[in-house]
């Protein structure tokens, strides 16, 4: 059986978590908008990614310090690792949505194809290759975003972008825990027997 008091801190935790939630994700999300529009020359491969994780793991714990009163567990070291690849994956979308904008206008291109593919039936075989090589997919996104390093295949390049997304987050796990360390080193003891 709870009594009132052992309630009201279950409430309280619960209303910690939620401020922990909400302050972390508005924080990863604005990060994310400022990191897209970077400019692509500070767009490092893997240096970028794993600086993010790093801030990105920082400013949680620091908002973890901030608003929880109680130690992070193992889960919730996953669940930052998480946080912060949720926010790097919607820089990547909004990256991708530049580039989709800097594409030419494929639907014309095609358009212009399927009416001479109409008069030639020569060229109506090519159509179809012409249209999946035309459309940009998210996958040639990854793929245009690793071309400094060659050309790699669409599977190689989303591979590679796993990585850096792993490495963010295990970064992010190394950024929270040093503010849970620096934090656990500025309390001072408490005596609770007197």
């Amino acid at each position: 059986m709870s009594t009132p008091a052992s309630q009201a801190i279950g409430r309280s935790s619960v209303r910690e978590y939620a401020f922990w939630v909400f302050f972390s994700l508005l924080t990863l999300w604005g990060g994310s908008l400022l990191a897209a529009d970077a400019p692509h020359s500070a767009k490092r491969l893997v240096v970028f990614h794993v600086g993010c994780g790093l801030l990105g793991g920082l400013a949680l714990g620091m908002w973890w310090r901030r608003l929880v009163s109680w130690p992070a567990s193992r889960l919730q070291l996953l669940v930052v690792a998480q946080f912060v690849i949720l926010g790097l994956g919607n820089m990547a979308l909004i990256s991708y949505q530049a580039y989709l904008s800097e594409q030419p206008d494929v639907d014309r291109a095609l358009q212009v194809l399927e009416g001479i593919a109409q008069s030639d039936p020569a060229v109506e075989l090519d159509l179809e290759q012409q249209r999946r090589d035309l459309t940009p997919t998210f996958g040639k996104y990854l793929q245009h975003r690793v071309s400094r390093l060659g050309k790699l295949s669409i599977p190689a390049a989303g591979a590679f972008w796993a990585v850096e997304l792993l490495l963010a987050g295990g970064l992010a796990i190394v950024g929270f825990r040093l503010t849970s360390i620096a934090d656990a080193t500025d309390r001072e003891p408490t005596n609770r027997l007197g």
